[in-house]
């Protein structure tokens, strides 16, 4: 099976003002490219799901909070991991996976998107959530 996601780390420079984090840049082994930027929120037990970019890869970070990202393998199967802002890892997601998350702390959780297209609403199928049967 080919991979639908990638969890990858990313190096924190300790500075006694204020820390940096080197999340991605054109020498990363998944940038293909960046064409826009942007957050999206989230409140805390609230789900957006399910969606499947056809074209877009993304790369989320999450920079506030803690999410539980969710995604279908098939009708019945599904794999999760939960990112928090301390963990120091995004994830890569590549096209055509069925995904969603949900904010599992705070009262809002913030996730960044560094992706190689520009968001395009014909790019993308917006499931349902009741379409796949997970125990959120």
């Amino acid at each position: 099976m080919e991979n639908k996601f990638i969890v990858n780390s990313f190096e924190s420079i300790t500075n006694p003002l204020g820390d940096i984090y080197k999340i991605i840049n054109h020498n990363s082994k998944n940038y293909i490219g960046f064409q826009e930027l942007y957050i999206t929120s989230i409140k805390k037990n609230k789900i957006k799901a399910w969606k499947n970019h056809l074209l877009m890869q993304s790369n989320l970070i999450v920079i506030k909070g803690k999410v539980k990202f969710v995604f279908v393998i098939n009708d019945n199967n599904f794999e999760t991991i939960t990112i928090s802002e301390l963990d120091h890892q995004y994830l890569t997601i590549f096209p055509k996976t069925i995904f969603g998350f949900q904010c599992i702390d705070s009262p809002v959780s913030k996730i960044m998107n560094f992706s190689n297209l520009l968001h395009d609403k014909n790019e993308s199928i917006n499931y349902d959530i009741q379409k796949y049967k997970y125990d959120w």
